[in-house]
Formats: C-alpha cells, sequence, structure tokens
C-alpha cells in the first residue's frame, strides 16, 4: 500500500470478511488483505496476519487502512461463512 493512503485514519467499529471468498490460505490473506487494507510489505502469513489483526487500534503502526478506537475491539461480521469459506476453515482448523 503506497503512502499517500496513509495519510489519515479510517475508524470503524465493524468490518465486514466474506468467507465465500476463502478457499484456501492464498484466498485467506487476499480477503483479509482486502477488508483490512494491509500494508505492501504484508508478508501473507500468520505471523505477518497476527501483527496487521493485533495493530486494529493503533493507526501509527500503519498495518492496516481501517482501525477501530484505542482500546477498542472492532467487531469482524461474517455473515457468509456458512457457505465454500466455512468447509475451508474447518479442515484448516487444527494448523490455524
Amino acid at each position: 500500500m503506497n503512502n499517500s493512503r496513509r495519510q489519515f485514519a479510517v475508524i470503524v467499529s465493524f468490518a465486514r470478511v466474506d468467507g465465500s471468498r476463502i478457499h484456501d490460505w492464498a484466498s485467506f490473506h487476499d480477503e483479509f488483505n482486502r477488508t483490512f487494507a494491509f500494508p505492501d510489505l504484508y508478508g501473507r502469513n500468520m505471523d505477518a496476519w497476527i501483527d496487521c489483526m493485533s495493530s486494529l487500534d493503533e493507526p501509527s503502526a500503519q498495518l492496516t487502512g481501517i482501525h477501530c478506537e484505542r482500546g477498542k475491539v472492532l467487531n469482524a461480521v461474517k455473515p457468509t461463512a456458512e457457505k465454500a469459506g466455512a468447509s475451508f476453515m474447518d479442515a484448516r482448523r487444527g494448523s490455524l
């Protein structure tokens, strides 16, 4: 993500993760990157995902394009998780 997109913090209270788009690890990272606007340096692995997701209330970290209020949590809405993405998540649950 280029620095011009990081000039201000977008504060939200929820984000929608579309589980129907998640079929494998690549699409898992694609969907979270699409939803949370991870930076260009995002490593597309679980360590990088945890780093980005744990900085949602810290805009100065510049690891996501959307944020929640400091000390608050962001609610992730996943209304389509019962569809195709759920089977991937169920199959991979032990390795997440």
